[in-house]
């Protein structure tokens, strides 16, 4: 795995966010007792596992694709690049290719602690297509190789901070100091956009506040009336992030 010459490279397969999903459901089911929240981690993690041991990213001179595989010892060497799928003689299928000129955005989330990598394309169709994925490939070594093809992409991230270089990745990792701190400040910030958008401070002191006036017996209708309003507010709060990133994303 990792390279096969004349300019392609077949990405090594990383098993660690499959088996991480896997153990988040396993703890989540067995240990904390959610059980639903449990087994939808634990069939992820499941479905990750699987689609690491059978799909490979290759980077040729002028395009990637994804090749599906056959097993543990099919590194995806032998088919030759732009085989794509319903080529004739291809010896296995693949999903692409992308040429790295139809790329107009990229990034990964994030250098040092992979987890979730895009890319949008207007190859498949004008207004652009993007491909969200988990990282099931060696993380370092697919960032180098989208920093490599589809630096081009740069310049849709004019006014936002430059991408760390490949040769920082170590020192980005969780476990190192200016990886940690970087891990706490992005989780941070997340927080506290996610805290002022939902207002999730305020509406528990607003409840807390209505709840002591209360007298017994308790009005279980507007007890019930405030949950569902403050759910709603946490939904929208959610759902307002989401689209903010995609429209970040296409910038």
């Amino acid at each position: 795995f990792g390279s096969i010459g004349r300019g392609v490279k077949v990405l090594t397969p990383d098993y660690r966010v499959a088996f991480t999903m896997l153990g988040i459901g396993l703890y989540l089911h067995k240990v904390a007792r959610c059980t639903l929240m449990g087994l939808g981690f634990t069939f992820l993690g499941l479905f990750l596992v699987l689609q690491t041991s059978r799909l490979r990213f290759r980077f040729s001179n002028d395009s990637l694709d994804v090749l599906r595989v056959s097993g543990l010892a099919d590194s995806g060497e032998e088919q030759q690049p732009g085989d794509a799928e319903g080529a004739p003689g291809a010896a296995r299928n693949a999903i692409g290719p992308w040429k790295y000129s139809s790329v107009v955005s990229w990034d990964l989330f994030w250098p040092g602690f992979p987890v979730i990598a895009y890319f949008m394309e207007n190859q498949t169709r004008k207004a652009g297509r993007r491909h969200i994925f988990f990282v099931i490939a060696d993380g370092k070594q697919m960032y180098s190789q989208m920093h490599k093809h589809f630096g081009a992409a740069d310049a849709a991230r004019a006014g936002k901070p430059p991408r760390p270089t490949v040769e920082e990745w170590d020192n980005l990792r969780p476990l190192s100091p200016r990886g940690f701190k970087r891990l706490v400040g992005v989780t941070k910030d997340v927080l506290m956009r996610f805290e002022s958008k939902v207002q999730v401070r305020e509406r528990l002191a607003s409840a807390k506040a209505r709840l002591l006036q209360q007298q017994m017996p308790f009005d279980a209708e507007a007890l019930v009336k405030d949950a569902r309003k403050m759910w709603a507010a946490v939904v929208e709060g959610v759902q307002q992030v989401v689209v903010k990133w995609a429209g970040r994303s296409k910038g």
